[in-house]
């Protein structure tokens, strides 16, 4: 099966004319370091002419269009938004999919918080919809975010970021924080689970027309995880609303799992955003410094991080001050 930009261009092409569908333009979709390859296309079909998005997932990620399937249903059952599903040719990895435009939350960010709050608290109407959801059909889709699971992604961190820039301490001091670490999963681990979007964040997120409706995208990963988790995401990678407005939008979540669960995620990112940035994706890793700040806030909050906070807070402080270095690149 093709990997190359033009050999997938090229299948999708043929794909939609046998689906009778006039390609008047075709333009790859810039994307981070996944598998998967975008096209927004404009087509005319019947006299009408509308644009859309072309998804391909390569063998590797196959089983993925599956899942998108499946978690599309489920969330429009729940009166999630979500672009729909207009032709699926499984076999050969295709997907045709409503485009709802070209502007994520994230590319409002520069909006004020009074202006952004009517978006996040849609954003925190929908994680209520998810976590409606039966819990049996959703973990049918994907293993738990257990602690195993959420230990495993600080592992990524702590081997792209924490060791190489000199974050950890020094030998018991390194164990103390490894501990540390090991406790807040445990933790997560010990918390009510619910329905969620597992990747729940700006740039997941797709304002409509309609006002501060919000539709969701990259769902396919839906599954059971810690109940504030989502709400974690929204408030935590990408966009970093202050504490007053964050706490305000936790509804009926438990301030201290918000706490444990942000505390992990945003590790988890900074993570996320060293791999993009070695793999030839480096446009997030200006948000690691402010990513990292918030981690020490949520730490601070935390009982289990009482004596350990302030020093972690004094290991990280020279990358807050000086911004990514050069080994988030090389390694």
């Amino acid at each position: 099966m093709p990997h190359e930009p033009s050999a997938v261009r090229q299948l999708a092409l043929e794909w939609l004319d046998g689906l009778g569908m006039k390609v008047h333009r075709c333009e790859p979709l810039r994307g981070d370091v996944s598998a998967r390859r975008y096209f927004r296309v404009a087509l005319a079909r019947e006299s009408a002419d509308f644009t859309a998005i072309v998804a391909y997932y390569p063998e590797a990620v196959r089983e993925s269009l599956d899942r998108f399937s499946r978690s599309t249903a489920l969330l429009k059952a729940v009166d999630v938004s979500t672009p729909r599903i207009l032709a699926t040719a499984a076999a050969d990895g295709l997907m045709l999919l409503e485009d709802l435009g070209t502007q994520t939350l994230y590319d409002h960010r520069r909006l004020s918080w009074d202006g952004l709050r009517p978006f996040l608290e849609q954003a925190r109407s929908i994680i209520d919809r998810i976590h409606g959801l039966d819990p049996k059909v959703v973990a049918e889709l994907n293993p738990p975010l257990n602690g195993d699971a959420l230990r495993r992604e600080l592992d990524q961190t702590w081997e792209l970021f924490l060791l190489p820039e000199g974050l950890c301490g020094n030998g018991g001091e390194r164990r103390r924080l490894a501990d540390l670490l090991d406790d807040l999963c445990a933790h997560l681990d010990r918390t009510p689970s619910r329905p969620s979007h597992r990747d729940f964040m700006a740039r997941n997120l797709l304002p409509l027309e309609s006002g501060p409706e919000l539709a969701v995208i990259d769902h396919q990963d839906l599954r059971l995880a810690p109940a504030a988790y989502d709400a974690a995401s929204l408030l935590n990678d990408s966009l970093y609303p202050p504490d007053e407005l964050s706490l305000s939008l936790l509804g009926d979540l438990e301030a201290i799992d918000y706490h444990r669960c942000a505390a992990q995620r945003t590790l988890k990112i900074i993570g996320t955003f060293v791999k993009f940035a070695r793999a030839g994706s480096d446009r997030y890793l200006p948000l690691v410094p402010v990513t990292l700040r918030r981690c020490i806030g949520h730490l601070r909050a935390l009982p289990e991080a009482d004596s350990l906070s302030a020093e972690v807070a004094r290991w990280w402080e020279p990358v807050l001050q000086k911004g990514p270095s050069d080994s988030m690149l090389t390694g």
